[in-house]
């Protein structure tokens, strides 16, 4: 009976039976019975594969239960991996699949961007991407996304997954969702300040990974054109300057003049120290840029 139940389960059951696949669940985890566990999460990692079985799940706190489930019993380890995995994957699937037109889905993505986005990859790569063509829908969705702490997402993602290619896609979703007028997005990046200092070790990572340099450097830019007291000062601590001097000398050591160029074009007369005072090399050694601060974003 218990084999036909589980393998009748799908993401069409009912809330009544996804209460008695919890209930088995509970009652095999007192009991130990890594034989039933094993089953359950067999079901579990079937039925999430697809959007109605996995929200189905998700919304009765599944996560919850396997992780639960992860703690208490040791011998089914790899089984509830398996099945936490699965949800996880699912996730990013769904994200990927998003349209930017239903507007209504936006807090649902948000809401598994922010639980995954920081620890799992796949989910980051889903939620950059599908957040950004949401910010190319409406303006009114970067407002929303900012609304939402997305500055703070953003520089956990950045934190965690640290791809050349994919650093260079996220400074263009950042650039976009901070596209508005300032009133709009300066609240939120001075919550957020610490995230210029991770652009910086970033483009610093990469001298000449010319499309990274520009993404990122063209976000500086758009934020110092702000003129807030609290930005120059936090571009001065990270010394956003040195970066771009850094990565223009570097661009016409290497012979790309044109490329030298184009970056003094956009970032050249934004982020020139205009302090005054006499500025540290590099607004600080590069050793002394912690990652602390991109770190003190949480990843969980």
């Amino acid at each position: 009976m218990t084999n036909n139940f589980l393998k009748g389960l799908s993401g069409k059951s009912k809330a009544a039976d996804l209460e008695k696949l919890l209930n088995m669940i509970d009652e095999a985890e007192l009991k130990e019975d890594a034989d039933t566990l094993r089953k359950c999460c067999t079901a579990i990692t079937r039925v999430t594969g697809t959007d109605a079985g996995f929200w189905l799940l998700y919304k009765n706190g599944m996560l919850e239960v396997l992780s639960h489930v992860l703690e208490q019993v040791e011998r089914v380890k790899l089984d509830v991996q398996v099945a936490y995995n699965a949800m996880v994957q699912q996730a990013a699937a769904w994200i990927a699949t998003v349209d930017a037109i239903d507007f209504f889905k936006l807090d649902q993505v948000l809401e598994l961007a922010n639980r995954f986005a920081g620890e799992y990859r796949s989910v980051a790569l889903s939620s950059v991407a599908t957040l950004d063509r949401f910010t190319m829908q409406q303006v009114v969705h970067r407002k929303a996304i900012l609304q939402a702490g997305g500055l703070h997402l953003i520089h956990r993602i950045l934190s965690a997954h640290r791809s050349p290619e994919f650093c260079q896609e996220t400074f263009v979703f950042l650039f976009h969702v901070c596209d508005i007028p300032p009133e709009g997005a300066k609240p939120a990046l001075k919550k957020e300040l610490s995230i210029i200092n991770t652009i910086c070790e970033t483009l610093d990572q990469a001298p000449m990974n010319m499309r990274m340099q520009v993404a990122g450097l063209r976000v500086m830019s758009l934020w110092q054109n702000w003129n807030d007291p609290a930005i120059d000062k936090a571009m001065r601590d990270a010394g956003a300057d040195a970066t771009y001097r850094a990565a223009r000398e570097s661009l016409i050591s290497a012979g790309f003049m044109h490329a030298a160029s184009w970056i003094d074009a956009i970032a050249g007369s934004a982020l020139e120290d205009k302090s005054g005072g006499k500025k540290k090399k590099g607004g600080g050694s590069k050793s002394d840029r912690s990652n602390a601060s991109a770190s003190n974003a949480s990843v969980t």
